[in-house]
């Protein structure tokens, strides 16, 4: 197959599939222009559709293959509604990024966290990614394999004053 038939042919990551949360912009929408630049057909996941249409709209005008699919990774039911449009579509992940994240800074640092806060903030960095993780593994494995990759924050490293 030549370059001409399959834009990215003889790159890096030339004909996979790869699913990224966080994509409509910053470091998810960095990831998902390389991976692109790699040959990567890519489904970009966030939670505002006309983000992702934007998004999509400008990498397809570079010739890549966009699927945005809304998903709040914090909402289990939007997880598996993605996982079912993702099997609706025929769509097998090669690669899965798991950069969604929010680290909201807050009054009281601390001692000023309520639940509801710790409760979203869990969802959105773990729950969501380890279900999501759970279930697009679980179909890589029954194809043979593929790569997860899970962004985390220098926070997890290094205080900062208002992010508990």
């Amino acid at each position: 197959m030549s370059e001409q038939q399959f834009p990215g042919a003889g790159r890096a990551l030339a004909g996979k599939v790869a699913l990224i949360t966080g994509a409509s912009r910053g470091i998810g929408l960095a990831i998902a222009e390389r991976f692109v630049d790699e040959g990567a057909q890519v489904i970009l996941v966030s939670r505002k559709q006309d983000q992702l249409d934007d998004v999509a709209a400008q990498l397809r005008s570079r010739g890549a293959t966009a699927y945005p699919i809304a998903a709040h990774m914090g909402k289990l039911d939007d997880v598996r509604a993605l996982v079912d449009t993702l099997d609706a579509r025929g769509l097998n992940i090669d690669v899965l990024v798991s950069n969604a994240g929010i680290s909201p800074p807050h009054e009281g640092a601390l001692p000023g966290t309520t639940e509801a806060l710790w409760d979203k903030v869990m969802d959105v960095n773990l729950k969501g990614p380890f279900f999501l993780t759970a279930a697009i593994g679980k179909r890589m494995a029954a194809r043979g394999g593929g790569t997860v990759v899970n962004i985390s924050t220098t926070s997890a490293l290094m205080a900062q004053p208002e992010i508990g």
